[in-house]
C-alpha cells in the first residue's frame, strides 16, 4: 500500500517587508536596478511557486507606471523601464502582489513600494525679463 499525501494550498506568499524603499536618480539609464522584493510561500509544489506583478491598484496614483518600473515575476528585482524626470513624478508608489499558482485557487498577498526619486540640475534657468536694473547710491554699502 502506497499512501500519497498532497499538500493543501493552505498558505499565502508573505513578503519580508510591508514596506521596501529606494531612492534613485533621475538620471538612472533604463534597465537600471531599483530594488528587490521577496516573498515566500511555505506550501509545496505548484501551491508554492509564486509569481510577482504590479498591482492594478498601483495605477491610480501614476496611470502610466508600467511604463516607468518593470518588476521580474520569477526574481523579484525591480528596474528603470524608461528614462525619468524628476520634475514630472518626484514619488511612485507602487504595490506589488505575489500570487502563488495553487489549485483550485490562487493565493495572493501584497507589499508597499514607495519609490524617490532624486532631482539632478537638468533645467536651464530661467528669468522673467531680459533685462535688471537698480541703482545704487555711491556712499552706500552693498
Amino acid at each position: 500500500i502506497e499512501v500519497s499525501i498532497l499538500d493543501a494550498n493552505d498558505n499565502k506568499p508573505i513578503f519580508e517587508r510591508t514596506v521596501y524603499k529606494s531612492t534613485i536618480s533621475e538620471s538612472l539609464p533604463v534597465g537600471s536596478f531599483v530594488l528587490t522584493v521577496r516573498a515566500t510561500d511555505v506550501d509545496l509544489a505548484e501551491n508554492g511557486a509564486v509569481r510577482y506583478a504590479i498591482s492594478p491598484q498601483s495605477l491610480i496614483s501614476v496611470p502610466n507606471l508600467r511604463s516607468y518600473f518593470r518588476l521580474n515575476a520569477t526574481s523579484g528585482i525591480m528596474t528603470t523601464n524608461s528614462v525619468l524626470d524628476r520634475e514630472s513624478v518626484a514619488m511612485f508608489r507602487l504595490v506589488p502582489c505575489r500570487r502563488d499558482q495553487g489549485i483550485p485557487v490562487a493565493l495572493t498577498s501584497s507589499a508597499t513600494v514607495d519609490i524617490t526619486v532624486i532631482d539632478i540640475n537638468d533645467e536651464i534657468p530661467r528669468f522673467d525679463r531680459d533685462v535688471y536694473s537698480l541703482s545704487v547710491l555711491e556712499n552706500r554699502v552693498v
